[in-house]
Order: structure tokens, then sequence, then C-alpha cells
């Protein structure tokens, strides 16, 4: 039997419990939802903008979720006076819904709040009625939910029982407050594990490089030792081949004046 509990102003309750389906064909919707036991209603409206409320706002956290259909069935009605319409359930049925989703336990929770698409909780009517059944129903340490702006409906009697009782009773605004309280961390980090995961990323993609420059740097080192290694000689090797021995220069030749030589007279004919 479900632990959330959807409360009602004549004192009833239902217990709600959630069912996930594939989406139905051509659905332009991510998220749809339905009364098992109702075709039609304010229930099933509750419903549809629940699923998509808590669809919204997961994927917000962060929280990978496919489109899905929502099979809400509502059990054990107790001290059911009257019909009982409203969309006071839409609270209720997103809390329900998201632990299907999540596939997480909850503890024991009654709530009550109008659910808009945005998931943003507006009034409901007979609070103090509602909030005198959850204090007999939810266990000590269990959840108690409600519409923060109907805060001024609790008598200073009720939160007394509540104090005793050790009952976790939380006026809200929005469902994200309720899944902040809810969800374990492992549930509501989904943006945090994706920053963990890149800075761990970073820090490995900057642990390679510094490997791999570190390697670069030492097969230089080595490279740069062999190359400016002198060679060795032997005692016996004569080094002067290796010498390059400069050209003689030869002196540029003097031109002379040409002489004139002039024919001697010896005296004879």
């Amino acid at each position: 039997m479900s632990n959330i509990r959807l409360l009602f102003d004549n004192g009833s309750y239902y217990s709600v419990m959630c069912s996930l389906w594939p989406p139905k064909p051509g659905n332009p919707r991510p998220a749809e939802a339905f009364i098992v036991s109702e075709s039609e209603g304010d229930f099933t409206l509750a419903a549809r903008t629940a699923a998509l409320a808590a669809y919204t706002c997961l994927e917000s956290r962060g929280e990978k979720i496919s489109p899905f259909t929502a099979g809400i069935e509502l059990l054990e009605r107790i001290n059911a006076k009257a019909n009982i319409a409203g969309e006071s359930g839409g609270l209720c049925f997103a809390i329900a819904i998201a632990a299907a989703l999540l596939k997480v336990d909850m503890p024991d929770i009654a709530a009550t709040g109008v659910l808009t698409a945005d998931g943003s909780i507006k009034k409901v009517k007979g609070l103090h009625t509602k909030l005198t059944t959850a204090v007999k129903l939810v266990s000590e340490n269990g959840f108690i939910f409600y519409p923060r702006i109907n805060g001024n409906e609790i008598s200073d009697d009720l939160w007394s029982v509540f104090k005793q009782k050790n009952l976790r009773c939380h006026g809200v605004t929005h469902i994200n407050q309720v899944f902040d309280i809810l969800l374990p961390p492992q549930q509501t980090t989904g943006i945090l594990k994706k920053i963990i995961l890149l800075i761990l990323a970073l820090i490995l993609t900057g642990l390679v490089g510094y490997f791999c420059l570190s390697t670069t740097d030492m097969g230089l080192t080595s490279l740069e030792t062999k190359i400016t290694k002198p060679m060795p000689l032997s005692p016996a090797a004569d080094p002067s081949p290796l010498i390059k021995k400069p050209k003689p220069s030869l002196p540029k030749p003097i031109k002379l004046p040409p002489v004139k030589i002039e024919p001697i007279d010896t005296g004879f004919d």
C-alpha cells in the first residue's frame, strides 16, 4: 500500500500509487497522466498538470527523464462521506510521479496543493481539516506539505501536535522545494555530477598532456646529448687530416717597362 496520502476537506483521504507507461503515439506532450478509476474530471486534469510539472521540474534539476504516461491509482479511500472533486491533489500526484520516475522509496507523506504546469503551488480549501487528518495518518518523522499561502489557517494547537509527534510540516510555494526535501542527494544533483565529471576529465586531460610533454622533453634532451657530445679520438689517430689547411697565395707578377737596345759600333765594316 502506498504511503503517499491525498487529503480532502471533509476529513477523508486517498492513498496514491503511480505506474508508468510508454507515451501514447503521436502525443506532443512529453508527460501525460490519467486516473485509473476515472475517465475524465478534476482528478484527471490535476494528474495531467502534475505529470507535466514533475517532468519539467525534474529536467530542470538535471535529471534525464524520458517521455511517459503515468497511471494514477487512488486506493484505500477512508471516511468517504460525499463525492470528492477538485484539483488540490496535484501536489500529491506530482510527488507520486517523481517517486516512480526516479525509482525511490518515499517516507510517510500527506500533501495537499493545487499545482500549475510550471510547478507553482496554489491555495486550497479546508486546510485545517486536512492537516487534522494528516496528523492521524503520518507516522513519526513523516512529512506534511501544504501551500504556504494557507499557513495562517494552522492553529497553535495543531502546531503543538506536529511538534509532539515530530512531524515535519512544510509550507511550500513550488514543487522544487518539495523535491529538495524528499529526494536523496544522488537524485537531485544531476548538474553537480556533470560538473564533477567535467573537472575529472580536465584533470585527466592535463595529466596525459603533462606526461606526453615530459616524454617529449626527455627525448629531446637525449637527442641533444648525442649531438653535442664530442667524438672521442684514439691516441694513435692523427688529427691533422681532419684539419683543413689553407692554400698558399702566390705573389702578383711585376710588369717591367720595355728596354730599347741600341747597336754597338765595333769599328769594323
